[in-house]
């Protein structure tokens, strides 16, 4: 029969979630206990209570993918609970949780960062730095913007995802 799903969840920054990464993870499961193979047998095990398996903890190095959502799962095969009677292990289930960053938000796969410019700046038009998760770029701000106006800065969030 097979074993059962581990569950987990990870938290990630903002910029991690646009940048992908890694991530060191530690979960216990459920594995074979010693005393269920041939040299170890035995009848009144201490160890699992007769169960035949234990919980132990394991340590694993994740790799995020870029452009991944808040509430995505990440499964690995195989890293669940111990399978009964030869059956398969269970799998790690990993839900991805992505940290709120004041002043960004997004759409798809749009980063949408909020900000707030003068009345000069709106009339006279401006340039002013937008962080990006590739660091500071500048943005000219035209003449005569409207209140709610969108402008677009393309490929400074997702290259490549």
């Amino acid at each position: 029969m097979r074993g059962s799903d581990v569950y987990t969840t990870v938290e990630i920054a903002f910029e991690e979630s646009i940048l992908g990464c890694r991530k060191e993870i530690t979960v216990q499961h459920e594995e074979i206990c010693p005393c269920s193979n041939e040299e170890n047998r035995t009848d009144n095990c201490t160890i699992c209570n007769n169960t035949g398996k234990v919980l132990k903890k394991f340590i694993y190095d994740i790799s995020i993918p870029r452009g991944i959502f808040s509430g995505q799962v990440l499964k690995i095969k195989g890293k669940g609970n111990v399978g009964i009677n030869g059956g398969e292990n269970g799998d790690l289930v990993i839900n991805i949780q992505v940290k709120q960053k004041k002043g960004f938000a997004r759409t798809g796969q749009d980063v949408v960062y909020y900000m707030t410019i003068s009345f000069p700046q709106a009339v006279l038009g401006a340039v002013i730095n937008v962080p990006t998760a590739y660091g500071t770029v500048n943005c000219e701000i035209p003449a005569g913007i409207k209140p709610g106006e969108q402008l677009c800065l393309a490929g400074y969030f997702f290259k490549n995802c």
